[in-house]
């Protein structure tokens, strides 16, 4: 094994590292983003049964 093949699988596990984070990031923004969306269907049920 030569260092470009040393360079490559370092290189590649980080790549992996940080696609791992990008995907978990984004699955958070849509759980707060369908948080939110709950929070304001909840808001609007409540305010037509007090009108």
């Amino acid at each position: 094994m030569d260092k470009a093949d040393t360079d490559y699988k370092a290189r590649y596990a980080v790549e992996r590292g940080i696609n791992r984070l990008k995907e978990t990031s984004s699955r958070g923004h849509r759980i707060r983003q369908l948080a939110v969306r709950y929070e304001a269907t909840v808001l609007v049920a409540a305010i037509n049964e007090w009108w």
